[in-house]
């Protein structure tokens, strides 16, 4: 059977589909065999959709975006063009990257922000002390970050964990001409250097809010 010929924007949808799960499933720590299961989808269908061979039907898009819990727009946004939503934001026990940062059993709650529909953090963070009080991030405040793997540029406060600790935690990031070493500042004069390869970028900071003032 000769294979279906898309539209340009079935594959604009395909091509959305396939960068989102791949995304999402990464910072949630599963696999396609476990969202098969989840969804009762078969794998190899779910293959497909990951890889933008295929066009998930509306039906598997509700299963997968339930399974994922996310919005279908956040797997497919030309679906939501003109539709106005808040996301469910998670908010993580911990910086970690052993079983995803997203993973289910890292979840605290879900709770909603009102940015701006076109940039949408992925996750969120609540501060256990005063380490990053000198640039303005205090003990209890909530912090949104966007996944990303590096920083966007120089100076970008970046939740990163070190090759030699289990969890990751906040830091403003600096590097300079001449040296490959990377700062990782706590304070405006505290600071440690690692080599890249001695750290893990796995979120980008996009703001915060402190609760009770």
């Amino acid at each position: 059977m000769a294979r279906k010929k898309y539209s340009e924007l079935e594959l604009k949808a395909m091509s959305e589909a396939s960068v989102n799960l791949k995304k999402t499933m990464r910072l949630r720590g599963i696999n396609q065999t476990y969202l098969a299961e989840k969804t009762n989808i078969p794998t190899s269908t779910i293959s497909d959709y990951v890889n933008g061979k295929t066009l998930i039907s509306m039906g598997n898009l509700e299963k997968i975006s339930e399974a994922l819990h996310v919005y279908k727009s956040q797997l497919i946004p030309s679906l939501g063009q003109g539709e106005r939503y808040h996301k469910d934001i998670p908010l993580i026990k911990s910086i970690r990257s052993e079983d995803g940062l997203l993973a289910e059993d890292n979840i605290d709650e879900y709770i909603h922000f009102p940015f701006r529909d076109d940039i949408q953090p992925d996750y969120a963070v609540r501060i256990a002390d005063d380490t990053m009080s000198d640039f303005g991030i205090n003990k209890g405040s909530v912090v949104f970050l966007r996944d990303a793997q590096w920083a966007d540029r120089n100076g970008q406060i970046v939740s990163v964990i070190s090759s030699d600790k289990k969890n990751g935690v906040l830091r403003k990031m600096n590097w300079e001409e001449g040296t490959p070493k990377i700062k990782l500042y706590s304070g405006r004069k505290s600071f440690e250097e690692k080599l890249p390869n001695q750290i893990k970028v796995v979120g980008i900071y996009m703001g915060h809010f402190s609760l009770g003032g």
